[in-house]
């Protein structure tokens, strides 16, 4: 769903308009979206868990601070990759570790994703040019999208087994990552890449 809802936002209008963009940028358009998504967020809470539903309300927001963060790339990773602010990111991680409150959570998952945006900056090319850091760019919203409710599935069906639990926890999130991965190119290969967010 959150893979449509994006493809349909970045082509509401037809090509070669700026409308839409224009649309979506605005303040106050923005201020409505962050402010709505803040609402779900919050009470995701009550949203049943079945296959992880309250998790996708409560992070539902990051998929639109994504957007703002794709369409401000340069201004925004400007700072991101600078060493203090990496820094901070990773000591406030740590300091607020432990806190488990809803806007607790919300910064932590904040800090986290400027952090490791402000990481990868620093990862070698050679790294972030090989074939397989490719495909998981290319994958990664897929990925992300269906890795959740896999992993309730597998935690269900496997959780009440007789198995060790970090045998349990490597078998579950291989199996969920190469699950997710077939999906995404199935997807891709049906032309139903608008589930995934694509054009």
């Amino acid at each position: 769903m959150c893979g449509a809802v994006k493809a349909v936002a970045e082509n509401v209008m037809p090509h070669g308009s700026h409308t839409g963009g224009k649309i979506l940028r605005h303040p106050i358009v923005c201020v409505l979206t962050i402010a709505l998504l803040l609402v779900v967020s919050y009470e995701s809470g009550r949203a049943p868990y079945f296959f992880s539903l309250s998790s996708c309300a409560f992070y539902l927001i990051f998929f639109y601070f994504g957007y703002c963060f794709h369409m401000q790339y340069d201004t925004v990773m400007k700072y991101l990759k600078h060493p203090a602010v990496i820094v901070i990111c990773l000591a406030a991680l740590l300091v607020l570790s432990e806190r488990t409150a809803w806007h607790m959570r919300m910064i932590k998952a904040l800090f986290g994703g400027c952090f490791a945006i402000g990481a990868t900056y620093y990862m070698p090319k050679h790294i972030m040019q090989c074939a397989w850091v490719k495909k998981q760019i290319k994958n990664g919203f897929g990925i992300y999208l269906f890795h959740p409710m896999i992993i309730y599935v597998l935690y269900v069906w496997l959780g009440q087994r007789d198995i060790q639990p970090w045998v349990l926890c490597i078998g579950i999130a291989a199996a969920a990552y190469l699950a997710s991965d077939y999906l995404t190119r199935l997807l891709r290969r049906c032309r139903l890449g608008v589930l995934i967010g694509e054009k």
